[in-house]
């Protein structure tokens, strides 16, 4: 085979790696915060919402509570990954750490929600083990809302004793797909 054309098919080792950690360095600190920022105001424009229209009396101070926790993990978040994600890149990878504190982090009841709703948290105590994907927030947000729409699954509310784990979806990681591995056993 040429050189010349064999050069421009197999790329030197050290070259790869470095540009996926630089696409990496983009990925987990740049677009993830840019969305976990927007998901965050989209839950407190959620929980405003709920506030308005499904309660007696509104009371601004859980919508403003709510959202200002949320800003100060998004914005904490960032920070966190901007100053320490090479740092710990050798141990942990503080990208998908976050990650997986975005998905359950915010699943929170007060106690009149407990009060009126048991089912509901029986389900998520009972689902809390199980694999729960990203996808699945949406659902189990609306779920714990009171909102339902024609197509609703209660398999994607992991509020709901239905709730059936995500196994056919495939994972992505730094936009490869990537094979599922079993999740070991909980003792």
């Amino acid at each position: 085979m040429d050189q010349a054309l064999e050069s421009r098919f197999l790329l030197d080792p050290e070259k790869t790696e470095l540009e996926k950690r630089v696409r990496e360095r983009q990925f987990h600190l740049v677009e993830v915060p840019r969305l976990r920022l927007l998901g965050m105001a989209i839950l407190t424009t959620l929980v405003i919402f709920h506030e308005l229209f499904s309660t007696g009396e509104t009371n601004w101070r859980l919508p403003l509570r709510i959202g200002l926790a949320l800003l100060v993990y998004a914005l904490a978040s960032w920070a966190i990954l901007y100053r320490y994600f090479e740092k710990a890149r050798p141990r942990l990878n503080l990208g998908t750490l976050f990650l997986a504190l975005d998905i359950p982090a915010f699943v929170w009841v007060n106690d009149a929600f407990r009060q009126a709703h048991p089912e509901k948290v029986t389900a998520m105590q009972a689902n809390a083990p199980k694999e729960i994907r990203s996808h699945d927030v949406f659902g189990t947000v609306a779920d714990l809302m009171g909102i339902s729409w024609p197509g609703a699954n209660p398999v994607r509310s992991f509020a709901s004793d239905k709730f059936v784990p995500d196994t056919a979806m495939r994972h992505c990681a730094g936009g490869q797909l990537v094979p599922r591995q079993p999740r070991p056993k909980l003792q």
